[in-house]
């Protein structure tokens, strides 16, 4: 009789309930290795014997929830998926707390979430729960602190600050606390466009900046930042980020340490291509600013919170109701503020900050809200971009995009020749041409223009551009015919919307009139003698209006007056005599 290999033996009893016989089951080599018996028969289900609390935070703060997740576990704390007896929160300890949803729940997959928002700050809370007759669990203690209260909430008092504008110009716009962005330009055009918050002066060692932020259409970047030295450029401040998100988020972002007596500001950076793909559209919505030391929080000596308008008059013509470019409309503007400076003046600002619009002495202005009225702007058809902002403090600025309208002259749709130029010019000889925009009817008017519209000459080597002059609505080009022959002379802008030409013909330079160009004796025996005879004008001369005198050997008489023929311009003509030998003069008179 062999010996068995020393290896532990699992012996299984098995019953058959069916047959009431017990069989003796004997597995062989199977090495015990300290593995659990669960992992080696798997249960075919869970039975729950306890409940599992997890979640629950040594610390809360008073009106922020937090969660706990109440599971049905069995003694290996695997949770019961299919267990469905109602879970039962109930606080034992402290003030009533909020408990959603209401207590009992059945939980769904073994599991039930508690909402928790603790009412009372300064004390101990504590929970625990029950279903069934399983092992019941407690939370321990929580302890409850103050909870940050809402210092400032925005209700679009935030300045709406562009360092680039895409072709569209598209920007922030805000609507009942909710500002929207979207920089996407159906081509590459860089956005950078910036929300800038009232200033604060900071004295406080802990705060929140909490936000909804909503992304629609994916593809560029959403950054919070702030700044201790502001002052109404965003390009020429030191910003610190604090957050950047690229999808949909809740804003809960600490506040880092910042210098006591610190101006700060908090800034929201949208940046895009104007592409698809790198081109968001963004809606930021309840702005708020939390803290438990909202008294060391404070706004500081200047704030403009709103630019509206009011009592929009229609476009006016200016009088002059063939040109666009002085129509207008008028609108009172109201500035709201709070704080201003003691010194300088309230600026009301067009074309992003550039162009100055109005201004008021800080020492008239009336308390809350100044009222700008009748402010003459643009009907061009365009938005216009406002910007109100304090002289003495150039930080304290809001910015506003107000709806233009649109014109009401005849815009211009030609330009002309004026007057025609001449069908032909002499080469070597400069030429003007004077080119007007025009209402169509061939009037002169001063309307949206190219400064420079583009030549074309055709072919390029019959005339030369030598100087361009004029400021509008007319312009003088002076060309220098280069070479002799017919060209084309095309005016247009990169557009196409404004269109002429003319054909030129380019001539030799003309001569003055006939003479006498050569008188020949070939021989002295034959009648192979000759006067030639030049014309030198542009157009066919009869002969017939001049006189040819010729003085045959010396004499005083006239021997011979040739008065017909026609001879073309720059051609010669050959008269043979044989009435002269030797030296005589020959003479050629107009009659």
């Amino acid at each position: 009789m062999s010996l068995l290999p020393p290896t532990l033996y699992l012996v299984v009893l098995k019953y058959e309930l069916s047959t009431k016989v017990s069989s003796l089951f004997l597995f062989n080599s199977l090495p015990y290795i300290g593995t659990n018996w669960s992992d080696i028969f798997p249960p075919t289900s869970i039975t729950a014997t306890q409940l599992v609390m997890s979640g629950v935070p040594p610390t809360a703060e008073t009106g922020v929830p937090f969660d706990i997740t109440i599971c049905a576990q069995d003694a290996m704390n695997n949770t019961q998926t299919d267990y469905m007896t109602p879970i039962t929160l109930t606080q034992t300890n402290g003030t009533p707390a909020t408990i959603t949803p209401t207590s009992p729940q059945v939980p769904v997959g073994g599991c039930i979430t508690y909402t928790i928002t603790p009412t009372a700050p300064n004390e101990i809370i504590s929970f625990s729960t029950t279903s069934g007759m399983l092992t019941p669990d407690a939370s321990g203690d929580i302890n409850v602190i103050q909870g940050q209260s809402a210092c400032y909430t925005d209700n679009c008092d935030y300045s709406i600050v562009p360092v680039t504008l895409n072709i569209e110009n598209d920007n922030w716009t805000c609507s009942a606390g909710s500002y929207t962005v979207n920089g996407f330009s159906t081509t590459s055009s860089p956005s950078e466009l910036w929300l800038v918050s009232p200033q604060y002066l900071w004295n406080a060692t802990n705060a929140k900046y909490t936000a909804n932020v909503v992304e629609t259409f994916d593809g560029s970047t959403l950054e919070v930042l702030y700044s201790t030295n502001y002052s109404g450029n965003p390009a020429t401040a030191t910003w610190v980020s604090i957050g950047s998100y690229t999808a949909s988020a809740t804003l809960n972002i600490a506040v880092p340490a910042i210098t006591p007596g610190s101006n700060v500001v908090f800034g929201f950076k949208y940046t895009a291509t104007g592409l698809a793909a790198g081109s968001s559209q963004y809606v930021v919505s309840n702005i708020v600013l939390k803290s438990t030391e909202c008294a060391n929080i404070s706004i500081t000596s200047c704030d403009i919170s709103d630019i509206t308008n009011a009592n929009s008059s229609s476009c006016n013509d200016n009088g002059t109701p063939s040109n666009p470019v002085d129509d207008y409309f008028t609108t009172d503007i109201s500035v709201s503020y709070s704080n201003p400076p003691a010194t300088g003046t309230l600026g009301l600002y067009k074309d992003n900050g550039l162009t100055l619009l109005t201004t008021i002495p800080v020492g008239s202005l009336t308390p809350i809200t100044h009222v700008f009225v009748g402010v003459q702007l643009p009907a061009d058809g365009n938005n216009i971009q406002l910007v109100a902002k304090f002289s003495e403090t150039p930080s304290c600025s809001f910015s506003k995009v107000l709806t233009g309208i649109t014109n009401c002259s005849n815009t211009p749709t030609y330009i002309e020749l004026l007057p025609a130029p001449a069908a032909s010019v002499y080469l070597g000889e400069p030429f003007n041409v004077n080119l007007c925009f025009t209402d169509g009817a061939g009037n002169p008017i001063t309307a949206p223009m190219y400064a420079t519209l583009i030549v074309d000459v055709s072919p390029i080597t019959t005339l030369s551009l030598t100087n361009t002059s004029g400021t509008g609505p007319c312009f003088t080009y002076t060309f220098n015919p280069t070479e002799v022959g017919m060209a084309t002379v095309s005016f247009y802008d990169d557009n196409f919307d404004f269109f002429t030409s003319f054909n030129i013909n380019v001539l030799p330079q003309p001569c003055s009139d006939i003479f006498i160009s050569e008188v020949a004796d070939m021989d002295t025996t034959n009648s192979n003698k000759f006067v030639e005879i030049f014309n030198a004008g542009i157009s066919t001369i009869a002969i017939g209006g001049y006189k040819l005198n010729i003085y045959s050997n010396g004499s005083s008489t006239n021997s011979y007056n040739n008065t017909s023929g026609n001879y073309d311009w720059c051609r010669c003509s050959f008269c043979n005599w044989n009435q002269w030998h030797g030296n005589l003069p020959v003479y050629l008179f107009t009659l």
